[in-house]
């Protein structure tokens, strides 16, 4: 027998709430502990009606797959993608199908993302949409080779039993990259120091301390300040981060102190790098208002902010730029997450915020050896002198800033 998979009562009513000729199919979002999987939400995958009339077992995986990467931006510390939900009506036929839709989610959507722990073996969950009768497999899908295992699926209410820990993390970095390193991506070193921050739960600092069922506030061990790369004369581009953004994870009760920890640095490192990523996304698909001969640009990184639902027990999270509306946020949360309706006045902007034109004003007098960075000759395809502000902060936390000076956006990340 396999690993075992625990669903929350609301994941088993959606997965019955299905017409008798009808079929659907979703990812599993959970907690993987040592045996078991505790499954607290299933997101079915969008698929247009066109697709929907070819059947399960000729559903193109790409579907599938991108929803995963779209929806790992949504995911706080501790939780992952976990497995694949389909009902229908017979379904043996389409086994084979869906193991090859979990393979290739698992290896072109999961394993892009390095910052979460993924599950390395999933739960296939089955609802046979004629007799309601639920059972549930297991692939280990880290090996292509492997097959589908028996595995035992309960349902009980998950409200319960969760340890949740939250902190934020003050941020003040340079990233230089020099001539022959222009294609580098600068992240490999931002993250690189990120590895460094420690992390305690209310000075607890034995890795096999239990947590008892509760929130707690972790306190950072450590700075991440400082500068990487090479001296300034040799720079083609260089990326200033500056501010404070925050933290997330969920574990089951009892926890252990060493995972919890992990699981929020790993939530750190992830969320910084999405915020960044998205920022290119966004100059590239819109183009940059400033000119490259500005000495230097200053954009806005995305807040974070925070999705509760009353039929869940955890809280999911999205990333909102200025001309964003909480309206926009709520939508593209009801399509990623397969919610009918969440309520935009429900999502916690609080946490993080914008920054402010004091904050601007003063990364602005506090700017560093701009004039000694090279540049080289107009041919180059590089883009001059972007520099941005990232708002993340909470309670009394500043906002972030990024500058960055003569960066080629496509090769920021690949």
């Amino acid at each position: 027998m396999g690993r075992s998979a625990i669903l929350d009562k609301t994941v088993e009513n959606l997965l019955l709430h299905v017409s008798l000729d009808s079929w659907s199919i979703g990812l599993l979002i959970g907690y993987v502990g040592e045996q078991k999987d505790y499954i607290v939400h299933i997101a079915n995958t969008p698929i247009d009606s066109t697709e929907k009339s070819k059947g399960l077992s000729a559903i193109s995986d790409i579907f599938v797959t991108s929803h995963a990467a779209e929806l790992q931006r949504m995911l706080p510390g501790g939780l992952c993608i976990c497995g694949v939900a389909a009902t229908g009506p017979d379904l043996p036929s389409s086994y084979t199908h869906l193991q090859q839709i979990m393979l290739a989610t698992y290896k072109k959507a999961c394993l892009a993302d390095k910052y979460i722990t993924q599950a390395t073996t999933w739960q296939l969950v089955l609802v046979d949409s004629l007799t309601k009768k639920m059972s549930s497999r297991t692939l280990y899908v880290a090996d292509y080779k492997s097959s589908l295992s028996p595995s035992d699926v309960k349902v009980q209410s998950l409200n319960t039993g969760w340890v949740i820990a939250d902190t934020s993390l003050s941020i003040n970095e340079s990233i230089y990259l020099n001539r022959d390193q222009q294609n580098k991506h600068f992240q490999q070193q931002l993250m690189m120091k990120m590895i460094t921050v420690g992390v305690a739960g209310k000075g607890k600092k034995s890795s096999q301390h239990s947590l008892p069922p509760s929130r707690i506030n972790l306190q950072l061990l450590g700075k991440f300040e400082g500068s990487a790369g090479s001296s300034c004369s040799e720079t083609m581009s260089y990326v200033r981060i500056k501010g404070t953004i925050s933290a997330i994870a969920f574990s089951r009760a009892p926890a252990v102190a060493g995972d919890i920890s992990q699981a929020v640095k790993s939530d750190l490192k992830k969320s910084l790098h999405l915020r960044c990523q998205l920022l290119c996304e966004d100059i590239l698909q819109v183009g940059s208002e400033k000119h490259a001969s500005d000495d230097q640009l200053i954009y806005e990184l995305p807040p974070r902010v925070y999705i509760p639902h009353e039929s869940l027990p955890v809280t999911f999270n999205d990333y909102m730029f200025k001309d964003e509306r909480t309206e926009d946020c709520a939508e593209r949360a009801q399509q990623l997450l397969g919610i009918s309706h969440i309520d935009s006045s429900s999502i916690d902007t609080s946490v993080e915020h914008s920054a402010k034109l004091k904050d601007i004003e003063n990364h602005q007098q506090s700017k560093e050896v701009k004039s000694s960075t090279t540049h080289t000759d107009s041919s180059s395809s590089l883009m001059a002198n972007i520099g941005r502000f990232a708002p993340i902060a909470s309670g009394a936390a500043i906002a972030l800033a990024v500058s960055i000076t003569y960066l080629n956006m496509e090769d920021w990340f690949g």
